[in-house]
């Protein structure tokens, strides 16, 4: 297996996990619903805007997990926390994202 094929596959399964964590776990899912709400009240308005602070938010949230961080370095090549796309995971909160803008725009 080339490098590039290495690499691919390594962005992939870690951005998978991490997609299956934030949605499942429901301490960390509601740590984040949370998060979110608490961007809309505060005045970003903007869903992009809170949609970057998210993936900027979400490794550090997921370097805490112990059992999501477990998970990336079970199997050799080890993944680490750059290797998890984490655009693609924020992109699961996008509803809530919406909801909460339009609710606190009212």
């Amino acid at each position: 297996m080339s490098w590039k094929e290495q690499l691919k596959k390594g962005i992939q399964t870690a951005t998978r996990s991490a997609e299956l964590w934030v949605m499942n776990d429901y301490d960390v899912y509601q740590l984040i619903t949370t998060w979110i709400r608490e961007q809309a009240r505060g005045g970003r308005k903007d869903k992009d805007e809170i949609f970057t602070a998210l993936t900027q938010y979400l490794p550090e949230v997921m370097a805490n997990l112990d059992g999501f961080m477990e998970e990336l370095t079970e199997y050799e090549p080890s993944d680490g926390l750059s290797d998890v796309d984490w655009v693609k995971v924020a992109e699961g909160y996008e509803p809530e994202i919406e909801e909460q803008i339009e609710f606190f725009a009212s």
